[in-house]
């Protein structure tokens, strides 16, 4: 694989990021759900003369009761993306979407911290 990939993990991180860090660029849109044909409320970054990226779907009081929230993992996902955090002086739309990660440029060092996380847990 190439330097320049980044593993789908990384890009939700570099997601939420966004959210935090340009807020004031978001917005909501609609799409359709090519898998359940439904059309769907989406949060958007929106640029002015820019590209509309869509960042995540907003969910139903009825999408959210289909999902059973797992708590450890979710402890997990929050710890490591804030360490990541820490680490990642990028800030800007620009930043986060074209550039890489300073100390996990593909997130594959990510994925097996998530991993070994998990293993650990289940061994307490």
């Amino acid at each position: 694989m190439s330097e320049d990939y980044k593993r789908g993990l990384g890009k939700l991180y570099e997601k939420v990021q966004m959210i935090k860090n340009v807020s004031d660029k978001l917005t909501v849109g609609s799409a359709i759900n090519t898998e359940t044909k439904r059309r769907e409320v989406v949060l958007v970054l929106k640029q002015e003369g820019g590209p509309v990226i869509p960042l995540a779907t907003l969910l139903t009081q009825e999408d959210i009761e289909l999902r059973e929230y797992d708590a450890k993992d979710s402890a997990i996902f929050e710890r490591v993306f804030d360490l990541y955090e820490v680490e990642d002086d990028r800030k800007t739309f620009e930043e986060l979407n074209d550039g890489f990660h300073p100390k996990d440029r593909t997130y594959d060092d990510m994925l097996k911290f998530i991993d070994s996380t998990r293993e650990a847990v289940e061994d307490l």
